[in-house]
């Protein structure tokens, strides 16, 4: 299973963004979980700067947005590909 982490708050746009990629995954039957890290020790470990901040695999897909679950969809399908 593959985890996405979501570096956040519960602020508006973190909130979204925890409701959109959790909708994604559901919808396409993803093999993925999203774990949210609100932990500002944590956060400094990775060097986050902006919230929210999506990453998988070490690599930042949005920082500092709520993206749509369309522009969710397209990240996640490229990346999926890409690691084919």
């Amino acid at each position: 299973m593959k985890r996405i982490i979501l570096f956040g708050a519960n602020c508006a746009k973190c909130k979204k963004t925890e409701i959109n990629l959790n909708n994604v995954i559901q919808k396409h039957n993803l093999n993925m979980i999203v774990e949210k890290i609100q932990d500002v020790q944590e956060m400094v470990k990775y060097n986050i700067l902006y919230l929210p901040t999506v990453m998988i695999d070490n690599v930042i897909l949005f920082k500092g947005i709520a993206p749509s679950e369309k522009e969710i969809e397209k990240t996640l399908t490229n990346k999926l590909e890409n690691n084919l």
